[in-house]
């Protein structure tokens, strides 16, 4: 059945999967637990190596009822299919159809998770389930952002399940995830998930109207911290050292004025509490006293 034949007003039927080191067998989990007549389409993004053949569809094939492929550019979206992005492309989602595209890495991986999440959400918005699995660093954890904001529902698996925890705990602290779940769980979640509806404004085509809630921790991000792509990784802060350099570069510290203080030092010009993370140097500037001169001349 067709994706753009198949949605009830409000159902969930779009189901985006995210992971990198140690999701494999989270993923083999979830799809052996749903069932041969499972009413959504399905979209997988693991990290892989430009290099390998991209066995994941088989494997998948092979452990639970649902067919699974690799992505073609172009081909219509049915329910009750698994979508594999194939190496080397970024899986991108438009209304009832799949792009693939060779765009530029983001957070160093092609194919990578927060395009695909951040298409699904702009193209279905609260018909979105975004789910999180094992992995290094933060990749997926703006596209999850973007599902939330758009109306969708976020599931993480639990960190203390987890392979490498690092992918799920970015999501956790700054998403307001709905759903922390070991992997053997995930699969009944989804299923009742799919059978509720979103609670869908007809006319809603956008993001919802009111601003999504506010990530947990100190580290929050807001919508405008979720940029088109490439997005900036969340894990980076104005006080980082890549932040550091970027905002003290040599052009950057040679354009400033001179300081009232002459014994102001390079890194405290800078704002960096490091001179060894800023670029500027170490040496103090001094206020220039103009030379004398004698006797002195009415020319300028």
């Amino acid at each position: 059945m067709m994706m753009s034949d198949a949605f009830p007003a409000g159902g969930r039927d779009l189901i985006v999967i995210g992971g990198s080191a140690g999701a494999l067998a989270a993923l083999q989990q979830i799809v052996a637990g749903l069932p041969p007549d499972f009413p959504a389409a399905i979209f997988v993004v693991v990290h892989q190596a430009q290099s390998q053949p991209g066995r994941l569809p088989a494997i998948l094939a092979r452990v639970g009822p649902l067919p699974a492929e690799h992505a073609k550019d172009g081909e219509p979206i049915e329910l009750g299919r698994i979508y594999v992005a194939p190496p080397d492309h970024h899986l991108l989602i438009e209304r009832g159809r799949i792009r693939l595209s060779r765009g530029p890495k983001e957070n160093r991986c092609r194919p990578a998770i927060d395009p695909l999440f951040r298409t699904a959400a702009r193209a279905y918005d609260r018909q979105v389930i975004g789910v999180i699995l094992s992995g290094y660093l933060d990749d997926g954890t703006l596209g999850l952002m973007r599902v939330k904001q758009f109306g969708g529902v976020a599931i993480a698996q639990d960190p203390a399940d987890a392979e490498t925890p690092d992918m799920p705990q970015s999501a956790i602290r700054n998403v307001q995830v709905d759903h922390v779940l070991k992997s053997k769980d995930i699969a009944a979640v989804l299923q009742r998930l799919v059978q509720e509806p979103s609670r869908a404004d007809p006319a809603h085509n956008g993001p919802q109207a009111h601003a999504p809630a506010q990530p947990h921790g100190a580290s929050a991000m807001s919508a405008k911290d979720l940029p088109e792509p490439p997005p900036a990784s969340p894990a980076k802060s104005a006080t980082s050292p890549t932040a550091a350099t970027t905002v003290c570069s040599p052009a950057t510290s040679s354009s400033m004025p001179p300081p009232a203080s002459p014994a102001r030092s390079a890194a405290a010009r800078c704002g960096s509490a490091s001179r060894t993370a800023c670029s500027c140097t170490a040496a103090t500037w001094a206020t220039p006293t103009p030379p004398t001169r004698w006797p002195p001349s009415t020319t300028r």
